[in-house]
Order: C-alpha cells, then structure tokens, then sequence
C-alpha cells in the first residue's frame, strides 16, 4: 500500500528459513476494513489467511505510524459530503409531501 513503509519479507533478527513470510498488508487491510463493516469480533474475522494476534500488532503498528488519524480526517470528509446532499434531498422530499394548496390563513 502507498501509505506505508516498504517492509522486509522476513523478520531481520531470525534466522533464514525458520519463519513463514510476511503476511501481505492487503489481507490485513481487508481484515481491518471488515471489523467496522460487519460489526464483528477480531476472533470472527480472523481465518487460515491471519491471526487475531497478526491484525493486532499490525493495527498498532498503523496507529504509530499515524495511519488512523489520516482516515479519521478522509471518514470526516465523506461524512460532510453525504451530509451536503442528504440534507437538500431531505427538504426537497418533505417539501412535496407536505405542500398545501394555498398559503395558511394568519391568525388575527
């Protein structure tokens, strides 16, 4: 992904051969979009492909890098946006629903 650092394919400190690959940052995008999305646990979303533990550390490891706070401005940004076209389509729907025929007859 664009947002992140180049990672190494094996952990540096271990040994070769003695450890399985990185997992690829896309599946564990997919994982952390998902959470929010469905509404379930770390425990439901995990499968074969990662681990609850794996989404973990690479959730915190995007919080030190800042990550979250950028989405949270892009997440403000659509909210605003489905609020600007929302709120006329609201007014042009009640607008029609409750329009009477002539205009109300003031009390004296």
């Amino acid at each position: 992904m664009a947002l992140l650092p180049e990672q190494p394919e094996f952990h540096p400190d271990h040994p070769r051969g003695c450890h399985r690959r990185r997992i690829s940052d896309r599946v564990i995008s997919d994982k952390m979009l998902r959470l929010p999305r469905f509404g379930c646990s770390y425990e439901a979303i995990a499968d074969t492909t990662c681990s609850v533990t794996m989404i973990h550390s690479r959730r915190d490891e995007r919080i030190r890098l800042g990550m979250f706070a950028r989405l949270k401005q892009i997440d403000a940004f659509f909210d605003l946006a489905d609020t600007i076209i929302t709120v006329p389509s609201l007014i042009r729907q009640t607008w029609t629903t409750h329009r009477w025929n002539e205009r109300p007859n003031r009390r004296p």
